[in-house]
């Protein structure tokens, strides 16, 4: 669950939104230790969360990595039982 705005009001919900899974691909890079080159968070502090966000919207808003290695890798995401996951592998 995470913050969404619903009407006009911030609610509990499971798909948020494009800025849900900005996130989740900005908390799994930094875990990936991969470089994040840019991040936006978003305006309204209701909706971050503790551990950092990022939001994308039109072309003001996005979140950008860049790869270091040496060696390719991949970013996966896939959704299952309500919940979001992305994988850096390489």
């Amino acid at each position: 669950m995470a913050k969404a705005y619903q009407n006009g009001l911030v609610v509990d919900s499971v798909g948020g939104g494009a800025c849900q899974i900005a996130t989740t691909l900005y908390q799994a890079a930094l875990r990936a230790e991969v470089k994040i080159t840019e991040r936006k968070i978003t305006n309204d502090s209701r909706l971050r969360t503790a551990s950092g966000d990022a939001a994308i919207a039109g072309d003001y808003k996005d979140i950008k990595v860049t790869k270091q290695q040496k060696y390719s890798y991949i970013c996966r995401g896939c959704y299952i039982r309500k919940k979001c996951y992305i994988h850096y592998l390489g």
